[in-house]
């Protein structure tokens, strides 16, 4: 089950659960849309991921920008620090990110897409699932805000 932000979390009402339980069970348009707009606050700042080829730290920006760094020691990648700069945008429930362009040149084509379920969202703990299946759980960074 998902878990929004509660008031004691980060200032938000703790009704939000409520709407995201009923959006899951009974889809309507006004509730998934206030749901989207609670997760788009929410998601703003930057977030601590780790994964078996390296880690990654993303900046969620509120003017739908957003910017990575990725940082990786597999063998395939030839040890890669990248920055990556795209917008982002939250619909029904899913973050869909956009990339705009990359440092070094050619780390992912311009346009690339992505787009991943957000399983729960709390002021600590980011957890998204694939298009694969696949569960990232990204901590949030301490001591900087992107807003």
């Amino acid at each position: 089950m998902s878990h929004l932000l509660s008031k004691n979390e980060a200032g938000a009402p703790a009704s939000h659960n409520n709407a995201f339980i009923q959006s899951a069970t009974q889809p309507h348009v006004s509730a998934i849309s206030n749901l989207d707009d609670e997760l788009s606050a929410a998601i703003v700042g930057t977030w601590i991921s780790t994964h078996a080829l390296g880690w990654g730290e993303t900046t969620y920006f509120l003017d739908g920008t957003a910017e990575a760094f990725v940082y990786s020691n597999s063998h395939d990648l030839r040890p890669l620090k990248a920055k990556i700069k795209g917008r982002w945008e939250i619909v029904s429930a899913k973050l869909n990110l956009i990339v705009l362009e990359t440092d070094p040149p050619g780390v992912l084509p311009p346009g690339h897409g992505t787009s991943s379920q957000i399983e729960s969202l709390t002021y600590e703990e980011l957890v998204l699932v694939t298009v694969d299946g696949t569960r990232l759980a990204d901590k949030r960074k301490r001591g900087k805000r992107a807003f």
